[in-house]
């Protein structure tokens, strides 16, 4: 029948169209019960067991980590449990967490509109007190899906440190903060963080101006100041003597690399160089 007669008799078209949906619908009817008719054709297969190991709430009796159940020693009871991957059985202990200075408490565990706004950009704040800068290559396609954001990095992070003091008519940053006038490197970073709240600033500037880093560029500040600016200085940190080389080694080449310009080469690897 041609398409132009169709067009002429509107309610034989419409029929047409009325018996091909029935007998679409016919055909998957059918074509659901074959697929059924062949599952039921095949092989019986248990489910996969679904495997529980119950809640985390077993306490290690000497470091109070808490584990599951089965992760405890083979030669300890159900009652009396013993764990080797948190503490090796009470043979690694750890001091006890200091407690933070108060004003840095305060705004930790603070229930006024300040610090909740301190904990709310608690990361801007501990980027606004930065030692270095972190340059990555992130790979954003893991966040073009619904769901919370990922941090997703190709390749290596580097932690970027430079120079101890700007370079002239440059703005200080990171590390070169802390050798500034506290007044002059509060200003700073205001100018810098300008979202952030300016008393919350000065109290971590407070609490940070004698953190053991900040006291090493403070001294290193201190130094560079007696000797001529046309001279090339190098300040040298290096292990006391009397200290355990274990617990306060400086770092190796293989964990991080300083690269400043006119640097003394017959020098010892381990040491580190702060060049003005």
């Amino acid at each position: 029948m041609s398409n132009d007669s169709n067009r002429n008799n509107p309610a034989r078209a419409n029929g047409m169209q009325t018996l091909g949906s029935y007998a679409g619908q016919r055909a998957n009817f059918y074509l659901g019960h074959f697929n059924k008719f062949l599952a039921a054709r095949r092989p019986y297969q248990e489910p996969i067991p679904k495997h529980d190991l119950g809640p985390m709430d077993v306490e290690c009796p000497n470091c109070h980590a808490l584990h599951w159940k089965d992760e405890r020693l083979a030669q300890s009871s159900l009652t009396s449990p013993q764990f080797g991957m948190c503490c090796k059985s009470s043979k690694v202990q750890l001091l006890d967490f200091r407690d933070p200075p108060q004003e840095l408490k305060d705004l930790l565990d603070g229930s006024n509109a300040q610090a909740r706004e301190f904990r709310d950009n608690i990361w801007k704040y501990n980027r606004a007190f930065a030692f270095t800068s972190m340059k990555v290559k992130e790979d954003h396609s893991i966040n073009r899906r619904n769901g919370p954001p990922v941090f997703r990095i190709q390749g290596e992070l580097f932690h970027c440190i430079g120079s101890v003091e700007p370079s002239p008519g440059s703005t200080p940053t990171y590390s070169q903060l802390y050798i500034y006038d506290p007044q002059a490197a509060l200003e700073h970073r205001r100018q810098q963080n300008s979202g952030l709240n300016a008393d919350t600033l000065r109290i971590l500037q407070d609490v940070l101006w004698n953190h053991q880093y900040g006291q090493v560029y403070h001294h290193a500040h201190e130094i560079l100041q007696g000797y001529d600016p046309n001279e090339d200085v190098s300040i040298h940190l290096r292990i006391l003597p009397a200290h355990n080389r274990h617990r306060y080694n400086l770092p190796t080449a293989d964990e991080v690399a300083v690269i400043l310009p006119q640097t003394v080469t017959n020098e010892n690897p381990c040491d580190i160089v702060l060049q003005h």
